[in-house]
Formats: structure tokens, C-alpha cells, sequence
């Protein structure tokens, strides 16, 4: 298998897909939703600060996670244009452009 054969395999591994990203997205979701549960709980009266603290702490984790498998999809997308050949094509760069310093607008 050649070079680029193999980039392009490894940009489409399973961490850098859209629904890794939408799974993280309703994960962080749940977590919020639990942690305003949790604080209703304590001004009733019936939960405790460790147990805030605790789903602060999670919803952090969960938070940190969503925003990881969005920079791994970026990246990946990176990496397969590159790995394609076709990275100044997809940013609308051409060499005329680039020795006039002139930066096109991106989407």
C-alpha cells in the first residue's frame, strides 16, 4: 500500500467521524442536565455539595471530551485534504494567489 493510500485510511478512523462528535455533544448534554437535577436536589435539601462538585466534575470531563473529538474531526478533515492533494483547492488558494499574498476568503 502506498503512502497516500495509507493517510487517507488513517484520517477515517472511527475517533475522527461526525457522530463521535454528535455522541460527545449529547453526552455533555446529559451531564448538564443531571448537574441542574443535582442543584434542585440541594436546594430542596436533599443532595449534598459532593455530589455538586461530583457532577460539576463529570460535566468538565464531558465538556473537555466534546470539544477533543471536534478538534480531532478538524483535524482530520486536515489531514485527509492533504492527504488527497487538495488542500489550496478546498481553501480556494491558487500559486498566483499566494506569490500576491493574497489571502482568498475561506468557508
Amino acid at each position: 500500500m502506498n503512502n497516500v493510500a495509507i493517510d487517507v485510511h488513517n484520517t477515517q478512523s472511527s475517533s475522527s467521524r461526525p457522530c463521535h462528535v454528535t455522541g460527545r455533544l449529547q453526552d455533555t448534554r446529559s451531564r448538564s442536565a443531571n448537574l441542574d437535577a443535582e442543584q434542585k436536589k440541594y436546594q430542596l435539601g436533599a443532595s449534598t455539595l459532593f455530589n455538586i462538585v461530583s457532577d460539576q466534575n463529570t460535566l468538565a470531563s464531558a465538556a473537555s471530551a466534546e470539544v477533543r473529538a471536534r478538534i480531532n474531526l478538524a483535524e482530520a478533515k486536515v489531514n485527509f485534504d492533504r492527504a488527497m492533494g487538495r488542500t489550496l483547492e478546498v481553501y480556494n488558494i491558487t500559486i498566483a494567489d499566494a506569490k500576491s499574498a493574497i489571502c482568498p476568503r475561506t468557508h
